[in-house]
């Protein structure tokens, strides 16, 4: 995935998670985190520096890890 869009309960509007060029290899959301505490958050593989130097995304580039709430708002890497 080039990037995820959320869109808010009761709005059309469509708001991408980032304006960076990267790959999202996987996303999960933590359940059990969202059960014992009630906060919903996201986990993401992603590639977002060609490491190697090939001028691509994301072969052979090393991953790193990026977390979001629930709507995906506060994309970080960790």
């Amino acid at each position: 995935m080039s990037n995820i869009k959320f869109q808010q309960i009761n709005s059309d509007e469509l708001i991408p998670i980032t304006n960076q060029v990267i790959k999202i290899q996987s996303m999960a959301f933590l359940y059990r985190v969202f059960n014992d505490h009630n906060i919903g958050i996201y986990v993401y593989d992603v590639f977002d520096k060609d490491t190697n130097g090939d001028g691509k995304l994301p072969y052979k580039d090393l991953k790193s890890i990026y977390i979001s709430k629930h709507d995906g708002s506060g994309f970080n890497r960790v």
